[in-house]
């Protein structure tokens, strides 16, 4: 084994530092090991977790321009003249709000840079580690290989192994649907291409072919076993290592309730505030139903109602459809751990986030009726399970006049998910992470 010298950590968005911060922070917390944090451009570095992790000496922060090979270190006095042109286009074009597809940004910035980045992805690798020679590269999820980004990064990836570098996904998992088939593009494509009755081939090895491209990395680690079997039936079993979950473990929930503050929610709180969690289209969610129940919700007494919805689509926009407005309120562009601190109880149609809930030990709703998944929480606690409307009714009116909120969950239920879905057998999951990754370089 040899001594890890530098970490370079790859960062996109808001998701990826969810997953990845709490590893940054155990790494600067307990080693001296050089921790580079990799962004793309400005957009995401003043995130509060960031922020929190910047405390360390040995963690920095980079810029990239991929299509250049420009490295641009110590952000905060970065040029304005020395940025690329992804940052200008990407950020501006963001702004016109939330109701614009967050991937036209993207098919923008693509439409206007080169294909060709070999030399610049050699020459950021050759900046970034300076003379290290064991090195680490930690990505979260690899984007879409219609996406520049992933073929980018598979280029950055095979040069890092060609240096003998190490390359690791983290994805965080933890939000894994028990059902296989969760989205069905890929069960049409294979009976479209005439496929589908070759072989007699199971629902997950129809469904996760879009974890196959993480197997271009020397390792990934699996938070649990329930996320596990995405991976396991197309990639060697030494590559896969078992940590439990970074973004939900017990440790990293206690630091988020250390730096974060209520304080900085604008919302005018009432005896109650509840707490919308909204997916996406792609969970088969019907905007009438989840108006229904927004309007439902909005209707109790004494309640203000914050619907937030998915970092990566806007399902409900405004208040137009909605019945009670003046107990609503979009919290859209506050940080999500903020709105957990705030919120009394909370309802999910189907969005990984709400696990956090389960950990601060506040009532979670999962409204199964709204969409097409089952989730795993649902089946270690039951009591989660929302199946029609009468049953969400009833449930809230319950929880609002008995004043139980802290006595909602089954206790057994829900030790036993968090020590089989969460911390996967023990509360050491972060150091976990860190001996992991000192081991494979």
């Amino acid at each position: 084994m040899r001594n890890l010298d530098t970490v370079i950590i790859f960062l996109r968005s808001n998701n990826d530092i969810d997953n990845i911060a709490p590893i940054i922070y155990k790494f600067g917390e307990t080693t001296s090991i050089n921790i580079k944090l990799v962004f793309r451009d400005s957009t995401f570095i003043d995130d509060f977790r960031i922020e929190y992790v910047r405390q360390y000496d040995n963690v920095s922060i980079s810029i990239v321009d991929y299509a250049n090979g420009n490295v641009i270190s110590d952000s905060r006095s970065e040029d304005e003249n020395t940025s690329d042109i992804r940052r200008r286009l990407t950020t501006k074009t963001k702004t016109i709000g939330r109701k614009f597809p967050t991937s036209l940004p993207e098919k923008l910035y693509s439409l206007v840079t080169t294909d060709d980045f070999s030399d610049s992805v050699s020459t950021i690798l050759t900046k970034l580690t300076a003379r290290s020679e064991n090195v680490l590269l930690l990505f979260d999820y690899l984007p879409g290989e219609k996406n520049r980004l992933y073929h980018i990064y598979a280029a950055i990836i095979k040069e890092a192994q060609d240096r003998d570098y190490t390359t690791v996904a983290v994805p965080h998992g933890c939000g894994s649907a028990t059902n296989s088939l969760v989205r069905m593009d890929r069960l049409e494509q294979l009976v479209a291409e005439g496929e589908f009755k070759k072989y007699d081939a199971s629902p997950a090895e129809l469904q996760f072919h879009t974890y196959e491209r993480m197997d271009i990395h020397d390792y990934v680690t699996i938070p649990n076993n329930v996320f596990k079997k995405r991976f396991d039936y197309f990639m060697n079993e030494n590559k896969i290592k078992l940590t439990g979950s970074a973004r939900y473990c017990p440790e990293w929930i206690s630091v988020l309730q250390h730096i974060t503050s209520t304080g900085k929610l604008d919302i005018n709180s009432n005896e109650y505030n509840i707490v919308i969690f909204l997916g996406r289209r792609v969970g088969y969610l019907s905007r009438r139903e989840v108006i229904l129940t927004i309007n439902l919700v909005s209707s109790l007494p004494n309640t203000t109602v914050a619907l937030k919805n998915h970092p990566r689509e806007t399902f409900i926009a405004d208040t137009n459809d909605l019945y009670n407005s003046e107990s609503v309120v979009f919290v859209d562009n506050m940080r999500s751990p903020y709105i957990l601190a705030w919120g009394d109880i909370f309802l999910s149609t189907g969005t990984s986030v709400v696990i956090d809930c389960i950990m601060r030990n506040k009532p979670l709703l999962d409204l199964d009726y709204l969409h097409a998944n089952r989730w795993s929480y649902v089946e270690y606690m039951p009591e989660c399970e929302i199946q029609t409307y009468d049953e969400l009714y009833h449930t809230l009116v319950e929880l609002l006049t008995s004043d139980t909120l802290s006595e909602f969950y089954d206790q057994s239920n829900r030790n036993r998910y968090i020590e089989d879905i969460v911390t996967a057998g023990g509360n050491d999951v972060l150091q976990r992470h860190i001996d992991i990754f000192k081991s494979i370089v």
